[in-house]
């Protein structure tokens, strides 16, 4: 082989490889919370990024009864909703994988109810998986619901 059809085969081969390692990669989510009564049918890590995220101080009182500062991290509802174009509801119902639910009020959502994903900086996890809090209300602890799985809005 002539010393072009080298060269030329060489690029070529590290074209190819370079493509292909920069191009088609498949960014998956780390969570997704289903969605029922919007368009889109679910929420994942991936729209996560596009909202504002907000950090809360809130006191947690223990088992012991003694109460500790603790620093949660997440984004509002109201934003949440926001962003699936949902503008109409009378209560939003949050569900938890152990089938709890919690329903909230416009007014819970409005008094800056959140989707947390992290406290004291570091990710919520259980068993190694990403895991959702609900807080709303005055501490804005008053109502939490553990590991969301879906939200239903109620027109």
């Amino acid at each position: 082989m002539s010393g072009k059809r080298v060269l030329f085969f060489g690029l070529m081969l590290l074209a190819l490889i370079l493509c292909g390692a920069c191009g088609g990669a498949i960014v998956e989510p780390t969570w997704v919370v289903g969605i029922e009564g919007a368009d889109k049918p679910v929420f994942t890590s991936l729209e996560y990024g596009a909202l504002a995220e907000v950090t809360v101080s809130v006191s947690v009182t223990q088992t012991d009864g003694s109460v500790e500062a603790e620093t949660w991290r997440g984004v509002y509802l109201r934003d949440v909703l926001k962003y699936l174009d949902v503008k109409d509801y009378s209560t939003i119902t949050l569900l938890s994988r152990d089938d709890s639910t919690i329903t909230l009020s416009p007014a819970d959502i409005d008094g800056g109810a959140m989707l947390i994903i992290k406290a004291e900086g570091k990710d919520i996890e259980e068993n190694g998986l990403p895991v959702l809090w609900v807080a709303a209300g005055e501490a804005p602890h008053d109502i939490l619901l553990w590991n969301i799985k879906r939200l239903m809005v109620e027109p």
